[in-house]
């Protein structure tokens, strides 16, 4: 059973006598173990909040932004990126047949750059997006 509480007592207490305490937060265990069993693991609950800040972060005007906040965008972004990757890796689903609102972001910062770096490529990656938009 994963239990991630921050009680290391138990690792060692059959190893060493006396039995020394040590840790962080050890009251907080009978809480962490409700969390994990009600809601579900620490994994589980940051994947949504990630999920959620994509969303909000791709409603974000980043002109309004100054370029550390940015920075900050891109960096959340990237780290989105790569958890989505590793756990489909980790899975054993090809990353590229599943793509996550993360992925989606994160192109979409790569075509914001585009409109500044390559108009002309902007336009043409718009015009296939304004397509695809009518197909639906």
């Amino acid at each position: 059973m994963y239990l991630p509480s921050t009680d290391w007592q138990g690792w060692f207490q059959d190893w060493f006598s006396p039995h020394i305490t040590f840790g962080c937060n050890v009251a907080d265990r009978p809480v962490e173990t409700e969390v994990l069993n009600t809601v579900g693991s620490y994994g589980s609950q940051i994947n949504r909040i990630m999920d959620a800040m994509s969303l909000l972060i791709a409603r974000l005007n980043r002109n309004e932004l100054t370029p550390k906040e940015q920075d900050s965008i891109y960096r959340f972004t990237e780290l989105a990126a790569r958890a989505d990757k590793a756990a489909a890796d980790f899975g054993g689903k090809p990353s590229h047949e599943e793509v996550t609102l993360a992925e989606v972001v994160r192109w979409l910062d790569v075509i914001r750059d585009m409109k500044r770096s390559d108009p002309l490529a902007y336009e043409h990656v718009a015009g296939l997006i304004k397509e695809l938009g009518k197909d639906h």
